[in-house]
């Protein structure tokens, strides 16, 4: 008889553990509502209690970093070890006359300028948006915010956007396929009204004002090169020089009637 005690006990205590974690489980659900926002719960704790460093944190919200003194810096650290993440801090700089070997004294004055800088920026590919898009809404606001916000994030204020598909595409295409098209009437910005313009439209939301963007070709349509395709080598065949200079116009008008202007270009990608 007491065997029998001993299991009904083990079991009862088992449905017990079972249906308290269901209902756990249930409220963590219902709490988060998107199973990407509960993953990163999962991932959260399991990085927290058990030390999975290869488990992802969810993002959080970068804190206001308040200009710091004259003769201080601003810190900003995330750290495992004590536990910080995006932790704000000063520092002071220290002064010293000691001088050493080869040492080169820079001196800077903050009154004085010799140039200035548009802002700082980052790249729109066709692949980080379509990851962007499967993620749940909460993850999406929360990472362009961490980028572009200027009160609780980085403050981007620049975007590159490639012009015909990059190394961070979903394959290799232009935005004119059609083959000895050289009056560009197959020339569409259609692929990127799929991930990359919706994204873009709301960085500059989150940043607050429009982003300075520039486009940037990795390369020209594949039947515009000697070697007949967008890698591998190759180069600009000579009969469609005039045909490709007229692709950065036609995209740059093409941002202009998406209401995303176009600051500028490169030539080439690196």
């Amino acid at each position: 008889r007491r065997w029998w005690w001993t299991v009904m006990f083990v079991l009862a205590a088992a449905w017990w553990a079972h249906l308290y974690h269901s209902i756990w489980w249930l409220v963590m659900i219902g709490r988060r509502k998107e199973v990407s926002e509960l993953k990163a719960w999962v991932s959260h704790w399991l990085w927290r209690k058990a030390g999975f460093v290869a488990w992802a944190r969810p993002a959080e919200s970068l804190a206001a970093v308040p200009a710091p003194a004259a003769d201080e810096v601003a810190v900003v650290r995330s750290a495992r070890s004590t536990g910080e993440r995006l932790a704000v801090s000063s520092l002071k700089v220290a002064e010293s006359n000691a001088q050493w070997p080869g040492e080169i004294t820079l001196v800077i004055d903050p009154t004085v300028r010799f140039q200035t800088h548009e802002g700082f920026g980052t790249s729109f590919t066709e692949a980080s948006a379509k990851v962007m898009q499967q993620m749940g809404s909460a993850s999406q606001e929360r990472i362009i915010d961490a980028y572009f916000s200027a009160t609780t994030g980085l403050g981007f204020n620049i975007g590159r956007v490639h012009m015909n598909s990059c190394d961070f595409s979903d394959g290799n295409w232009s935005c004119c396929e059609e083959e000895s098209d050289a009056e560009l009437k197959s020339f569409s910005i259609e692929r990127y009204e799929q991930a990359i313009i919706p994204l873009v439209r709301r960085a500059a939301k989150a940043a607050g004002k429009p982003l300075v963007l520039l486009g940037s070709p990795w390369s020209p349509p594949a039947w515009m090169k000697s070697n007949k395709a967008m890698c591998g080598g190759g180069h600009l065949a000579d009969e469609w020089k005039e045909a490709w200079a007229q692709c950065y116009v036609r995209f740059a008008q093409a941002f202009e009637a998406a209401k995303l202007p176009l600051w500028g270009f490169t030539v080439q990608n690196e």
